[in-house]
């Protein structure tokens, strides 16, 4: 049997996952690792109990309330054996698990009301050149921050404006906005690309579980929190119905707050522009 055969199944056989494994094993790949764990389990029935712990793990989580998509990515398994677990568990899915999966992967298209766009407001210099990606000109981003004297260029993926393949506006100072959740690890990858100070308002659950977020986010960012959550709209002809998600929201920063961590409150009165006291 080869060393590093040996090594792998020694490493198993103390319950190490596979990227514990790659640590010890650093001449071999994990592919290589993956077969010969799998060959072995076959061969001998042996079980890791570290399955039993992810079991623990996945369903900690599920009582706290956070997504399947968000329990994958904190345990390192696939969102089926996320359910599957849960349905082994009490035969019946949390409800406002689902919503939030629903609300996240399935619609990437939630506004924002003006009481979430105006803190981060305070930290934008006057006059200054914002960018504002995932927006139409109905936007409330685009809208209040003309209203504060600034010069706003909104695109859209709907407009056939990709922001992976746009190029920012001359001179911009600042890219702020909400962005897709669906995409939100590629939009951090390239905003740290251009170098561009910005502001992403983002479910912030599970927002540093995933290794490869991490890496992309620490050291680099600041964070606005807020005291409550955001509420978001669908249709800017009914900007009053609200959708209440069961996630927390924040800023993402980077080189715009005077500190890594931000606290603020929302007045959730402020909904529109008619709101705002003369």
């Amino acid at each position: 049997m080869s060393s590093n055969r040996q090594k792998i199944i020694d490493c198993l056989k103390n319950n190490m996952t596979v990227e514990e494994t790659l640590q010890i094993v650093k001449d071999t790949s994990i592919g290589y690792i993956y077969k010969t764990r799998s060959e072995y389990m076959k061969a001998s029935k042996f079980k890791p109990v570290y399955k039993n712990k992810k079991k623990e793990k996945i369903l900690l989580l599920y009582k706290n309330k956070v997504s399947a998509k968000n329990i994958a990515t904190e345990v390192d398994c696939s969102i089926q054996y996320v359910y599957r677990i849960i349905k082994n568990e009490n035969d019946k899915a949390n409800p406002r698990m689902l919503l939030m999966d629903k609300i996240c992967s399935e619609q990437d298209e939630y506004y924002t009301p003006l009481y979430a766009i105006i803190p981060i407001s305070q930290y934008i210099n006057p006059n200054s050149i914002i960018w504002c990606p995932f927006d139409t000109e109905q936007s409330l981003y685009v809208r209040y921050f003309r209203s504060l004297g600034h010069t706003v260029i909104s695109t859209h993926i709907h407009t056939g404006q990709d922001f992976f393949k746009t190029s920012p506006p001359q001179n911009c100072d600042y890219i702020i906005s909400n962005p897709p959740y669906s995409q939100k690890e590629r939009v951090f990858e390239r905003l740290f690309e251009l170098d561009i100070p910005f502001a992403m308002l983002v479910n912030t659950t599970g927002l540093f579980s995933a290794k490869s977020r991490f890496e992309i986010l620490k050291d680099k960012i600041e964070m606005m929190v807020f005291q409550s959550r955001v509420q978001y709209f669908t249709n800017y002809n009914n900007i009053t119905n609200l959708k209440n998600p069961p996630f927390s929201s924040g800023y993402i920063c980077y080189n715009m707050l005077d500190k890594k961590l931000d606290f603020e409150e929302l007045d959730r009165k402020l909904i529109d522009f008619s709101d705002i006291p003369v």
